[in-house]
């Protein structure tokens, strides 16, 4: 067929010489790209009929990134032309097979699919669909193919399409009689409703006749719905709650009956052919042949020929098909859709209406004068038919009022299928060529034949209460007269069928394409389905139409599928979560729509909804959960893709050149994807110049690793080794030196006299935190830890010539990591002791500090402010001024310095372990363990998070590492923001939106606090005047987006071309340091300073700044949305929101006042209130006991954790209130548009948000990760913060219907930052 065509394209457009071989092989490449356009990039028929997986709006932006092989917002603003619209990035279509576009413009892209094939094959399609005149050469040839071609239509069966005869062949062949009838039916497609017109004048010209059509018509039509709704009524297979929204789309049901009004009123006619006078006229790019005159107004004159005709009528065509776009009115229910002369009815469920155009209300269908037998057995199963339409496997997917959704339960759907699965089946069966030859495809025919099976019954049972109400019509004449009513029905409905004996070939073309089964079949598959035809034509059992076993189609035994009480009574729901119905999103605004679905998925991925609720509350919502790990970290790791998407797009390139900053961190980039690519660390020693400045600065031999001699280390020697180790490095041991806030007048009440800012001297920072040292944690742990240092310590040897493990190294790793944990137990405080801070703050001169340490040497290791604040001789804070003297009292009293050395190059190489290769399995496991930090499910930070070996968010090689995002934060948050909030309104609505939630989460929680029952009122004037002073930053600070100070921020970084990327991260980490201590040149602490990664999924509170903080990274779903409702919003970032300001007044919070000075504002008796308060939250989550009794830990620490508890109870609290406020002033939002999910209140979906920011993978869940997430987290188990916080939540308790005593409704609870008596 495609070499035919270009042949006669070529004699067409006057092309001599063909070659005839090319012409062969583009033919052969041509036909190869149609079929891969069939199978490989296209879907299955039968696939197709499930729409939910089709309904994917995209952006034009969002499409170019899917298939970036078609520039479409050309493609768009040119199709869209017959209607005059233009199109930006944001407009929206819907993609019904992503992945197939997707692999279609991949293989464009890469050439797999040749430019010259798909060039070939639009030419060739354009020249045969309108062009060609040839039909000897082309028609003839190739007619039987037309058959298989598929036709372009839309998800409904509407009619309006291009007619099937060709305009050229009318143009071309001279048999006048024949081409009469074909002209009028290209009348009928091409100008419908003037087609529509004419045949109205004709057949009804009065009034009376119009108005008896439809109301004749309109009574048996109706009777037809009774009549289904009966069969559902008696459905034992379909629960109350399906069948509910079976009614409604019944009751819902639009029915156009003979012709649309309109059509009569000239004015308005005329008008739809004529909308404007302005002219336009564009060519089409493949051939200058079609010219669109003005799409929207037909002009069509006698005087053209007919192929010019043709052109206009197509142009205008395009019109209608597009004007819905542009007229921005709803989906009109009550559109026919296709012409009035037409001899079919269609049902359409995108609007659920049925239309039976006048074509179809006359003999054999339906007479008035005819007996109702016939009517029924004619048009009643014609309407049957495409009522059934509705709930057929297609029409069950759409509700009443024309919705995707579907409203089928999944039992439901599950005896659904079984039935449709009979009919598949039976159809199936039926096999009129054969064998060997193909037989009826019965799934892909299982829609049209349930309408059948599905539409006789009813109209059988509608015929029957005729009969009932109106007694029996009078017998047929002559041998008719033989017919009983019953067997005249099934006559009616036969006649509907017959046709002229089909050949062979035209079987095999509608069994390969149609999706009706043959009309022999249609008739068989139907009857032998009622048992009332077999009882009418008394057919003997196992007959052809009578067999042993049929198929229940839209029927059943009537016998109630309702359970029973013990009364007998039947049991029927009124839905499965209690509640009455209300409204529903609805996709007519996609943006929230689009928004509401994002989160229904996630909800429906999560939830495990056979858990009751009551009972465990965090495995009803999270008990399927699909991530990785948690919430957090798999959002997380979804914000680097992003950063690593944007740094990659090539459109965002003279954006990255246009800064410095950004240019470096592109150029850091680069470096960490090149090492990913190939390691360098077998080829480098990067770790020697660190060995060898540790060994300088120590001058003293390191045991471990065959140093001779005995080490005897001196105050300058720690001075100038625990110096470099902290300020170059940022590795903190023995001491802790760092810039942190001016504590007692961090905004500089008396400038001169103060800075905002001040130099601390912390209590040892041990490689583990504190809890892992205790007894019965150190027993369980400490063998693993040894072993892991054991691995690193003899991956070192290996690469150093200079050193060799002594035959006792296994004994001096023990007694390193001894030192280690007596500096933890007996020379730091425990986490408890930590949290009281007024004892933490003593300043004091450098000559007051210990003297077995030469001070003045470590400060000369530390950045030039640290330097400048010495040479000043100003105060410096000692955290411990009793423990930390005490420390080296202890080191030098034992004189045994081979520990402390070997103590300290032990440190220095499980800090820097990822630059020694390893040989050998385990090692690499060992390593791989160093370098993955498991992130526990968080809120907030510590006060002076340890600084470390920072890896930025995109780094391959310790993606997972937590600390990760601590690289360059305001450069990636910057790349971040370009990529989420492109342009200025983007970025002003996110702020704004998120300042609002904010903002009530405040106002909520200062009601909280005067309704306080143990707090005093000066205690609460205090707490409410912390609140009005709080600073919100909110999703990133401005700065960043303007070049010239991103560029100023990291103007002391500086990489050079001879930088590896390890010597980049060691700058990186000098220059954070240093940036720490620009800040004690600071008059006041900055209260609008991030303090860490703007793409991180986080949120903060400082104590000593009172601010709050929301980076942009977790302002995203499943948090937020500006499209979501708002239960969902505030029972995510709501919740978050008043999670970190309760920490403004948890146990550490309520020792600092408005303006961040350490200055406790509770009066004794709110004091001992609060403490009453915290007791009880500690004593409630010590109770938490994930791990067996002969486990250590095996329980939540409550101590440990009660400021993250305190802080999640207080949080949901205030952001339920506030939540409550914002239905009242706003309304309620609308809910899902889901079956079951459309059943949860507002009210159930904020706690079901509320559990999703806890999910976390089972398989995460390991006892090891258990283990180590008690003994050192100050965050509960993702379960135990879903269920420590909601048993001590009412509002749970009753929205969820949970009765008293059940796991999430306890006799007794918390009241946590809630009044305990209300008065």
């Amino acid at each position: 067929m495609f070499l035919d065509i270009i042949n006669s394209g070529a004699k067409l457009l006057n092309i001599p010489n063909v070659d005839q071989k090319q012409a062969l092989k583009d033919a052969q490449d041509m036909a190869q790209f149609d079929y891969d356009l069939a199978t490989k990039y296209s879907t299955d028929e039968t696939t197709r009929r499930q729409y939910a997986r089709s309904y994917n709006p995209y952006s034009v932006d969002g499409l170019q990134k899917l298939a970036p092989f078609l520039n479409w917002k050309t493609y768009f603003n040119k199709a869209l032309v017959p209607v005059k619209k233009t199109v930006d990035g944001s407009f929206r279509s819907v993609v019904m097979e992503v992945d197939n576009l997707a692999a279609l413009s991949a293989d464009v892209i890469s050439g797999t699919l040749k430019s010259r094939t798909i060039n070939n094959y639009l030419y060739t399609i354009a020249l045969d669909r309108n062009y060609l005149p040839d039909p000897d050469a082309i028609r003839k040839k190739s007619a039987h193919l037309n058959e298989y071609r598929r036709p372009k239509q839309a998800i409904n069966r509407k009619l309006r399409r291009s007619p099937k005869v060709d305009p050229m062949a009318l143009a071309i062949e001279g048999d006048f009689t024949a081409r009469e009838n074909s002209c009028q039916g290209l009348t009928s497609s091409f100008l419908m409703w003037a087609n529509t017109r004419v045949y109205v004048d004709a057949n009804y010209p009065t009034q009376k006749d119009k108005d008896d059509v439809r109301e004749q018509t309109n009574s048996i039509i109706r009777s037809i719905l009774v009549a289904f709704r009966a069969q559902i009524d008696l459905l034992d297979w379909m629960s109350a709650a399906s069948k509910r929204g079976a009614y409604q789309k019944i009751d819902n049901l639009v029915v156009n009956i003979a012709f649309p009004d309109w059509v009569l009123d000239d004015a308005r006619l005329t008008s739809y052919y004529t909308r404007n006078e302005k002219k336009s006229a564009i060519s089409c790019p493949i051939l200058e042949a079609i010219h669109y005159a003005d799409n929207s107004n037909l002009n069509t004159k006698q005087s053209d020929n007919y192929l010019t005709q043709v052109d206009q009528l197509l142009s205008f065509g395009l019109y209608e098909d597009f004007a819905p776009l542009i007229n921005g009115s709803p989906a009109d229910r009550t559109d026919f859709s296709g012409p009035a002369a037409i001899t079919n009815a269609w049902y359409q469920p995108e609007v659920n209406s049925i239309t039976f155009p006048g074509g179809i209300l006359h003999a054999p269908f339906y007479d008035y004068n005819y007996p109702a037998a016939i009517n029924y057995g004619g048009l009643g199963v014609i309407a049957g038919h495409e009522l059934t339409h509705g709930f057929d496997d297609e029409g069950v997917q759409w509700e009443g009022t024309g919705i995707l959704n579907s409203w089928m339960d999944d039992n439901s759907t599950k005896s659904f299928t079984k039935m449709a699965q009979c009919v598949v089946d039976e159809y199936s069966s039926f096999c009129p060529l054969g064998k060997g030859l193909p037989c009826v495809d019965g799934a892909q025919t299982q829609g049209e034949n349930i309408a059948d099976n599905g539409g006789i019954q009813a109209a059988y049972k509608a015929f029957k209460a005729y009969e009932a109400l109106n007694g029996p019509d009078p017998l047929l004449p002559g041998d008719a007269s033989l017919y009983n009513a019953d067997q005249l029905f099934f006559i009616g409905f036969a006649q509907v069928w017959c046709q002229f004996p089909p050949t062979a070939s035209s079987l095999l073309t509608q069994i390969l394409v149609d999706p009706h089964s043959p009309s022999l079949y249609r008739v068989l598959g139907t009857v032998q389905n009622i048992p009332a035809f077999q009882k009418a034509f008394n057919c003997p059992l196992t007959s052809t139409y009578a067999p042993v076993d049929h198929c229940n189609v839209w029927t059943s035994e009537p016998t109630s599928g309702a359970p029973l009480n013990d009364k007998g009574e039947p049991i029927v729901k009124d839905n499965e979560v209690n509640v009455a119905p209300v409204d529903r999103i609805s996709p007519q605004d996609m943006d929230k729509y689009s928004a509401y679905q994002n989160s229904l998925a996630t909800l429906k991925a999560s939830a495990n909804l056979s858990v009751d609720p009551c009972d465990d509350f965090y495995h009803y919502s999270c008990g399927a959960f699909p991530g990785a790990k948690t919430t957090f970290n798999d959002l997380d790791q979804e914000n680097y893709k992003v950063i690593n998407n944007k740094i990659n797009d090539p459109d965002y390139q003279t954006t990255l050149a246009a800064s410095t900053a950004l240019t470096k961190m592109k150029t850091l980039y680069d470096a960490c994807k090149a090492e990913a690519k190939k390691s360098t660390i077998k080829d480098v020693d990067y770790f020697k110049p660190k060995m060898d400045k540790f060994r300088t600065l120590l001058t003293q031999p390191i045991p471990l690793i065959g140093g001779a001699g005995v080490p005897k280390v001196t105050p300058k020697n720690y001075g100038d080794t625990l110096g470099w180790l902290s300020f170059t490095l940022g590795v903190d041991t023995l001491i802790s030196p760092g810039v942190d806030s001016n504590w007692i007048d961090p905004q500089s009440t008396t400038p001169g006299a103060t800075n905002g800012y001040q130099l601390f001297v912390d209590e040892p920072s041990p490689y583990k935190t504190h809890t892992f040292y205790e007894d019965g944690n150190w027993r369980s742990q400490k063998a693993s830890y040894k072993n892991t240092v054991k691995h690193v310590v003899e991956a070192y040897v290996k690469t150093d010539a200079t050193a060799k493990l002594p035959n006792n190294y296994d004994d001096m790793i023990d007694d390193a990591l001894e030192l280690e944990r007596t500096i933890a137990i007996d020379y730091s405080r425990n986490d408890q002791e930590r949290r009281v801070f007024q004892p933490q703050w003593n300043p004091m001169k450098l000559n007051q500090f210990p003297a077995t340490v030469d001070w003045n040497a470590l400060w000369a290791q530390s950045p030039k402010e640290g330097q400048d604040w010495i040479t000043a001789n100003k105060d410096i804070v000692l955290n411990e001024p009793q423990k930390t003297p005490a420390l080296f009292d202890f080191l030098k009293a034992k004189n045994d310095d081979t520990m402390v050395v070997n103590y300290l190059f032990i440190r220095l190489l499980l800090a820097y372990s990822g630059l020694i290769p390893c040989s050998n399995g385990k090692c690499v496991a060992v390593m791989k363990e160093l370098s993955i930090k498991q992130l526990p499910d968080h809120l907030g930070k510590d006060r002076l998070p340890r600084r470390g070996h920072l890896l930025p968010a995109f780094a391959p090689l310790n993606e997972e590492d937590s600390e990760g995002v601590g690289v360059m934060p305001e450069a990636q948050g910057r790349v971040y923001v370009d990529a989420k909030y492109p342009t200025d309104n983007d970025r002003q609505t996110i702020k704004k939106v998120t300042m609002g939630v904010m903002q009530n989460i405040v106002d909520a929680m200062k009601g909280m606090i005067e309704q306080l029952d143990w707090m005093g009122n000066e205690s609460k004037k205090s707490a409410i005047e912390k609140m009005n002073y709080l600073q919100v930053n909110v999703a990133f600070p401005d700065w960043i987006i303007d070049n010239p100070q991103l560029d100023l921020q990291f103007d002391e970084l500086v990489f050079t071309n001879d930088d590896s990327y390890y010597s980049m991260l060691d700058k990186i980490t000098v220059y954070s340091i240093a940036q720490d201590f620009h800040k004690l040149t600071k008059l006041k602490a900055d209260r609008t300073q991030f303090s860490g990664q703007i793409a991180v999924v986080n949120a903060f509170y400082s104590d000593e700044r009172n601010c709050i903080t929301f980076p942009a990274g977790i302002l995203q779903q499943p948090f937020f949305d500006i499209n979501y409702p708002a239960g969902l919003n505030y029972g995510g970032l709501g919740v978050v929101a008043g999670h970190e300001l309760t920490h403004g007044f948890d146990d550490k919070g309520v020792q600092w006042d408005f303006d961040g000075r350490l200055n406790s504002w509770m009066d004794e008796d709110s004091q001992a209130g609060f403490n009453k308060m915290a007791q009880c939250v500690i004593d409630e989550y010590s109770q938490f006991c994930p791990l067996p009794a002969d486990r250590s830990p095996n329980c939540t620490n409550g101590v440990q954790t009660q400021g993250e508890n305190i802080a999640d109870n207080g949080g949901i609290h205030s952001a339920w209130r506030a939540y409550q406020s914002h239905i009242e002033l706003d309304g309620s939002d609308p809910l899902f548009m889901d079956r079951v999910y459309s059943q949860y209140t507002e009210n159930q979906m904020y706690f079901l948000n509320f559990a999703q920011v806890w999910c976390m993978q089972k398989t995460y869940l390991t006892e090891s990760y258990v283990s180590g997430r008690l003994m050192t987290d100050a965050h509960a188990l993702g379960p135990y913060r879903v269920l420590g916080t909601l048993q001590n939540t009412l509002a749970f308790q009753a929205n969820w219907n949970c009765a008293r005593g059940s796991t999430y409704a306890p006799d007794s609870h918390c009241s946590v930052w809630v009044p305990t008596v209300m008065a």
